[in-house]
């Protein structure tokens, strides 16, 4: 199979939102008696330092993508948006699909993603996990 990105423009493939959730340490009020907490949260936060990046770039992510050829011979084209959770030391913990375009592409994006190593989220000089939304289009034109 051919690489899906082929000598195309990396824009004109991937977007990467810069919409980054990192989980850290709050401190709140306690409804019960208004003394302030500190715990770990296990919700995720949307302020970083440093954003998490395929290590090698977004061109390394792309070469990995490979049109399915399901999709290829239905000619299908769209997008996959897909959250990806990243801790710590980098490592791909999960992918989930938020938008969805089937004929194999999903999967694709999916295997791609599972096993990329990515330049961990930074807050506060700290690497934290995050989560960063990721889209990748498919189109018939950059095969």
């Amino acid at each position: 199979m051919k690489p899906f990105l082929k000598n195309r423009s990396l824009s004109a493939i991937l977007t990467f939102t810069a919409v980054v959730l990192f989980a850290s340490s709050l401190s709140y009020a306690s409804p019960d008696n208004n003394k302030s907490t500190s715990e770990l949260n296990p919700a995720f936060s949307q302020i970083a330092d440093l954003i998490p990046e395929p290590v090698g770039g977004y061109s390394s992510l792309t070469k990995k993508i490979t049109y399915p050829v399901i999709a290829k011979n239905a000619k299908l084209e769209g997008e996959v948006l897909a959250k990806v959770t990243v801790d710590k030391n980098g490592s791909v913990t999960n992918v989930s699909i938020v938008k969805s375009l089937s004929g194999g592409c999903d999967e694709a994006v999916k295997e791609a993603l599972s096993t990329t190593k990515f330049k961990v989220s930074v807050y506060d000089g700290v690497a934290v996990n995050s989560q960063v939304y990721i889209t990748i289009k498919f189109r018939m034109s950059d095969i």
